[in-house]
C-alpha cells in the first residue's frame, strides 16, 4: 500500500513541479513589467520643457556652452 501511495506522490511531483516553476516565472515577469512600467522614459512634453529650460539658461548665461551641450546630449 505504501508503494502505491509513493508512486502517486511521484506522479503529482512531475505535474506540479513544472506548474510551480511556470507560476514563479510568470510572477517574476509581472513584477519586472510593473517596475519597468513605473520607470517609463520621460514624455515628449517633459523633454520639450527641459530643452526650453536649457535654452533659456544658456541665453541668460547660467550655463556654459559645454555644459549646455552635455545636458542636451543627455536629454536625447
Amino acid at each position: 500500500m505504501s508503494v502505491l501511495v509513493a508512486s502517486k506522490v511521484d506522479e503529482w511531483t512531475w505535474v506540479w513541479g513544472p506548474v510551480v516553476l511556470i507560476l514563479w516565472v510568470i510572477s517574476v515577469a509581472v513584477v519586472v513589467w510593473l517596475v519597468a512600467r513605473t520607470a517609463k522614459p520621460r514624455s515628449e512634453h517633459g523633454l520639450r520643457e527641459a530643452r526650453e529650460l536649457l535654452k533659456s539658461q544658456i541665453e541668460s548665461g547660467e550655463l556654459t556652452e559645454e555644459e549646455y551641450r552635455r545636458r542636451m546630449k543627455w536629454l536625447r
